[in-house]
């Protein structure tokens, strides 16, 4: 008997996540004040709601042994959320510094789990790329 079909995929995470960015470039796009706390504000609440969807989905989405790349993301966001939340910091200068920091632990975190297996992290039941479709593309 083979293992039942996940309800919640880890496409479901990515869409949840660009919902998200979406409505998140909305709010900023068609709000008259541009300012740092109201970008800060809303940053914070993309990455509250980030953190919570890859803490959802790597609970629901992942195999068991390979969640903890999710776990971290999640983890990273919600702090992320939390330095954001903080009113004194709602400048420009700590709007930028908190973004980088975030930004370099994001892709750092993102990369490591695949450089270090020496092969991206798939999903259960996603086929890896034959050898054919590599040979194609090494005649570009």
């Amino acid at each position: 008997m083979s293992a039942p079909a996940r309800t919640f995929t880890v496409r479901n995470v990515q869409l949840l996540r660009a919902l998200f960015a979406a409505a998140s470039a909305l709010m900023i796009t068609f709000s008259p004040d541009h300012s740092a706390a109201v970008g800060f504000a809303v940053f914070g609440g993309f990455v509250a709601a980030s953190g919570f969807v890859l803490a959802l989905g790597a609970w629901l989405a992942v195999p068991a042994g390979s969640r903890w790349p999710l776990v971290l993301l999640a983890v990273i966001d919600i702090l992320t959320a939390i330095a954001s939340g903080i009113p004194t910091w709602r400048t420009d200068a700590a709007f930028f510094v908190v973004v980088i920091i975030w930004l370099r632990r994001r892709v750092l975190l993102s990369f490591w789990p695949g450089c270090a297996r020496g092969a991206p992290i798939r999903p259960r039941g996603m086929p890896s790329r034959s050898a054919s479709s590599d040979s194609s593309l090494r005649s570009f």
